[in-house]
């Protein structure tokens, strides 16, 4: 199915709660940023990444984290990628994702930033 059923059981002495976990699966944006379009993450970029999603028309601020990003999407939509520069949203004009799969690499372009971005999809 489309769906994660789980339980999670926390304890604390005598204490204890269980939750039960009925969730939908998603899929998953990840990723590095670097400079100069090296291929290995620069752990030194810890600033945000805004994706577009055009099928609801809103921007999300993802965190870049030690160089890396994680960003849940939906199949069914296209996704632009922008950063921030002197309070103006800059393209990182290469792509725009729809139906995610596979691998990508987005880059800026005349940019020395470069973004490389896996797809991961839920199992089942």
């Amino acid at each position: 199915g489309n769906y994660y059923n789980f339980t999670l059981t926390v304890s604390a002495g005598k204490l204890h709660n269980t939750f039960y976990i009925h969730t939908e699966k998603e899929s998953a944006i990840y990723g590095y940023m670097s400079y100069n379009n090296s291929s290995m993450p620069d752990k030194n970029i810890n600033c945000n990444l805004f994706i577009f999603d055009s099928n609801n028309s809103r921007y999300y601020n993802v965190n870049i984290k030690d160089g890396y990003y994680y960003f849940f999407v939906n199949d069914n939509s296209n996704y632009s990628f922008y950063y921030l520069n002197n309070n103006t949203l800059k393209s990182l004009k290469i792509y725009t994702i729809y139906r995610p799969e596979g691998y990508n690499y987005i880059t800026t372009g005349n940019d020395t930033r470069s973004i490389e971005g896996n797809f991961v999809h839920p199992l089942g």
